[in-house]
């Protein structure tokens, strides 16, 4: 048997798991289907069969891979005491699949609950091969850690500084270097004190159903969004919208005339909601140093109060018109740009290209601490991520 035939299932198989990942964090878990990734490698949809047994277990395994490779990048480095070395790999391998980090991102949420236990362990070794470094090197420089949570939190933002080379394209050569360095700045942020576990979730108070939507529209609307973040745009049925709010289907479609109606409904909805935060917060502040500020309490206030609602703009703008998806890359750039003219106006020796790199990273902070932090709402907890957001900006 001649070497490239002993070789070629197993290039095969390699050729396979990095399509499916590029395609699933392209274009998300629902769109994709295993012809589509067959045709990505030059082979028929049957072949592929012989390597997987169906999609969701093609999905599950490269998803699943993707953590572990980080993880594995991570345990590479000869001291793992040597936090600069550990985010520096973690961060090689993410820039050099920056395509593929939807996967961990956003489309997690297709996976079954087993599954999704398993890559949640890979993220918490992944965290902690961070968190242990980090709380060494910060003790050494700022004394002792005053809340034992600091460390998790702080690697969970110092990773998220990392991933987020994965939402946008930025093309620089030493892009690792500057994540990795940015995201070890993350130490030396001082955080305010914890305010300890989030109570039990008691009822909700009889005024807050005086804010509920009144109008049938608006409750489809709500609904709907719920539907996109569980189970995607595509997953997402009118059937289950409109059960929701006590309707059939055919009687939703007197209110809104199609789904994707009500997905650029929701995106309209968020837009002008993130344009009327940012205008509030800078409306009573005239200089830069206390506008940045203000406008990092502001957003952030934003996200952990609609997380449903920043999610789905997060993961499901592929699913637009062509028109509404351009609108809407106009409305973030700008959003971006706001961030980047405080920030210069700061920090007038950054260039304007760290200056987007910092933002891309401290708005991917406020996503990915949200998550561990569940969203919750208090106001001590927004002030520690507001912290790690000003951190990430500022980092000498």
């Amino acid at each position: 048997m001649s070497q490239a035939t002993r070789t070629r299932p197993a290039d095969r198989r390699a050729q396979l798991l990095d399509a499916a990942a590029v395609a699933f964090g392209a274009r998300g878990y629902a769109a994709v289907s295993l012809g589509d990734i067959a045709a990505a490698v030059g082979i028929s949809a049957p072949a592929l069969y012989r390597h997987v047994p169906n999609k969701y277990a093609l999905f599950a395994e490269v998803a699943q891979a993707e953590m572990t490779a980080l993880l594995e990048a991570a345990r590479a480095v000869p001291d793992p005491d040597d936090l600069d070395a550990v985010l520096l790999a973690i961060a090689g391998r993410t820039v050099d699949h920056r395509d593929h980090g939807s996967l961990y991102r956003w489309e997690a949420r297709f996976l079954t609950e087993e599954d999704r236990g398993r890559l949640r362990a890979t993220t918490r070794a992944l965290r902690a091969s961070v968190a242990g470094p980090l709380a060494r090197r910060r003790t050494a420089t700022r004394g002792a850690v005053p809340d034992e949570a600091d460390p998790t939190l702080l690697a969970s933002a110092a990773l998220a500084v990392v991933a987020s080379v994965t939402a946008h394209r930025l093309v620089l050569p030493d892009l690792a270097e500057r994540v990795a360095r940015l995201a070890a700045a993350v130490a030396q942020v001082p955080l305010p004190p914890s305010p300890g576990p989030a109570p039990a979730p008691g009822p909700e108070p009889a005024w807050r159903a005086t804010l509920a939507p009144s109008s049938t529209r608006e409750r489809l609307l709500v609904e709907a969004l719920r539907a996109f973040e569980r189970h995607g745009y595509l997953g997402a049925t009118m059937e289950e919208i409109a059960r929701a709010v006590g309707l059939s289907a055919p009687a939703a479609y007197r209110y809104v005339p199609t789904k994707a109606a009500l997905l650029a409904e929701a995106f309209s909805r968020s837009q002008i909601r993130l344009d009327a935060v940012v205008r509030a917060a800078l409306a009573d502040v005239d200089a830069a140093d206390e506008a940045l500020p203000a406008l990092a309490a502001a957003y952030v206030r934003l996200w952990f109060q609609q997380p449903e609602v920043m999610s789905v703009w997060g993961a499901e703008a592929g699913h637009l018109g062509d028109d509404e998806r351009e609108e809407l890359r106009a409305v973030q750039r700008d959003h971006v740009a706001v961030w980047v003219a405080l920030l210069r106006e700061v920090r007038p020796d950054l260039d304007p290209v760290d200056a987007r790199l910092r933002v891309h990273a401290a708005l991917t902070v406020v996503v990915d601490t949200g998550r561990l932090l569940r969203f919750d709402r208090r106001r001590p907890v927004r002030d520690r991520v507001v912290a790690l957001v000003l951190g990430v900006l500022l980092a000498p």
